[in-house]
């Protein structure tokens, strides 16, 4: 009887499908834009970024926005509206760098590029993906609720939401990303 109860474990684990992490490609809601840097050695990459950063606040000057929106179904019972069921929605803007003669750089400049550009990805997919998993329960804290408590509770959830998740990006800050020139930080990674 162990060994049947053993098996059958072994089994359900087996079945227990695998989750594939995300990527910004592959987290919903969001969308990846980039932005073209010139430049062939760290100092006129440096510069085309500072500069594409000045001339563009809203796109290159940051790395990532978010805002989220809702659906909800309302059931109605003996007069009494409430919220049956909710789904949010990620919807996200990533702004990121794409040199382009890379070609041309050097190994170590190139070096140093690979490694601030993989530092902005990971910092945008942490934040993002921060955001996306307390979307369901914003979503389950609305299922029940009166239909004209819906938009205030959502309302403060997600600047709640926006809190939490700023808090955490400065939590999770790189050296680098508090610098005012990242990506010739101090040891040529900027990560």
């Amino acid at each position: 009887m162990i060994t049947l109860l053993g098996l059958a474990a072994a089994a359900a684990l087996q079945a227990t499908p695998v989750t594939t992490p995300y990527t910004l490609q592959t987290l919903p809601g969001a969308k990846v834009h980039y932005y073209d840097v010139n430049g062939v050695t760290g100092a006129t990459i440096q510069s085309s970024l500072d500069s594409m950063i000045k001339s563009q606040p809203k796109t290159a000057g940051q790395l990532f926005t978010w805002t989220a929106s809702i659906n909800v179904a309302q059931d109605t019972t003996a007069g009494v509206c409430s919220i049956a069921s909710a789904k949010a929605a990620l919807d996200a803007n990533v702004y990121l760098p794409r040199l382009r003669q890379e070609a041309q750089v050097p190994s170590t400049d190139l070096e140093n590029w690979k490694a601030y550009e993989t530092g902005l990805e990971q910092t945008a997919l942490d934040n993002l993906t921060f955001v996306a998993d307390r979307l369901p329960g914003i979503e389950q804290s609305l299922v029940g609720k009166p239909c004209d408590q819906a938009a205030t509770i959502w309302n403060s959830s997600i600047q709640t939401l926006m809190q939490q998740q700023q808090a955490y990006d400065r939590k999770h800050k790189r050296p680098a990303e508090n610098s005012a020139n990242p990506f010739t930080s101090v040891g040529g990674s900027p990560y």
